[in-house]
């Protein structure tokens, strides 16, 4: 599981990579703007359907990052089975793993 940081690094290498090499899919304001959408004021038509987007596991992590970015269009915002789905990043250390621990042992 990765760590923010190491999130953080990941993604600045892979838009940096993108900068430099065929072309940029999205730059840093587009990804904000596209973090920035509301859900409850978004069209459902305009956002793709998750269990369309298809990963080859074949290719290395960066061609599989950009592939699903160029199918999803909006990484931040997507509907699954008619529902919209809305990601958020923490900005915290710890993992998912640590969080859903610490959480099933408050229970």
């Amino acid at each position: 599981m990765f760590k923010m940081d190491e999130y953080r690094t990941s993604r600045e290498k892979y838009i940096e990579k993108n900068r430099e090499g065929i072309g940029m899919l999205m730059d840093v304001q587009e990804l904000k703007e596209l973090a920035g959408v509301d859900i409850c004021t978004v069209a459902k038509e305009s956002l793709v359907d998750i269990r369309d987007v298809k990963i080859d596991v074949s290719k290395s992590r960066e061609d599989r990052i950009s592939d699903y970015i160029r199918q999803v269009k909006n990484p931040y915002c997507f509907q699954c089975n008619g529902i919209i789905v809305k990601m958020n990043f923490c900005q915290s250390e710890g993992t998912l793993e640590d969080k859903l621990a610490g959480y099933f042992l408050s229970v």
